[in-house]
């Protein structure tokens, strides 16, 4: 700790010994993030189906195309895909 207007340190501790800025370097990360996406940015995961039978129970090929979304955790995955497989489930006993 140290005076604003200079001097002599009042309080330091291990002032000369080297350390890894791991906080500091989030925050710089932080910070470059929303200086190039802006704080409204959000991730977005596409999931694209083929052409489904309509009396069946299935969405035909699937492919999922990955934003870079950092929350996109195996558990909400396997949520995706029983998400995919109620709604294709519903559509073909709805026709």
């Amino acid at each position: 700790m140290q005076g604003v207007e200079g001097g002599t340190p009042l309080v330091s501790h291990q002032a000369a010994a080297a350390s890894i800025p791991l906080s500091l370097m989030k925050l710089v990360t932080s910070f470059a993030a929303l200086e190039l996406l802006g704080p409204a940015f959000t991730f977005h995961t596409d999931v694209l189906a083929s052409a489904r039978s309509p009396t069946e129970c299935s969405i035909g090929d699937l492919v999922i195309r990955g934003g870079g979304d950092p929350k996109l955790t195996y558990e909400r995955l396997w949520q995706l895909a029983h998400q995919l497989r109620s709604k294709a489930c519903a559509r073909s006993a709805a026709t």
